[in-house]
């Protein structure tokens, strides 16, 4: 019954917590291929310690990425 219980809260909070990312931010997830786990690690780790500016400092941060890069020069 615990088990359930724990398995009933723990898709509640799963469902919550994936539609309250912003469409800027899941757009910009969707196009960061491999990177996208660690981006979503740092959003995860902001909604748990419920550092809310933080959170949306990373919601602005990763919302305007796509299109950035840098591009590498060796100086010889």
């Amino acid at each position: 019954m615990k088990n359930l219980l724990l398995q009933s809260i723990l898709l509640f909070l799963l469902l919550t917590s994936c539609s309250s990312v912003p469409s800027d931010v899941r757009i910009a997830l969707e196009q960061a291929g491999i990177n996208r786990q660690e981006l979503e690690k740092v959003i995860e780790h902001y909604k748990t310690t419920g550092e809310i500016q933080k959170l949306k400092a990373a919601y602005f941060l990763i919302a305007n990425m796509p299109g950035k890069y840098a591009e590498y020069y060796s100086c010889n």
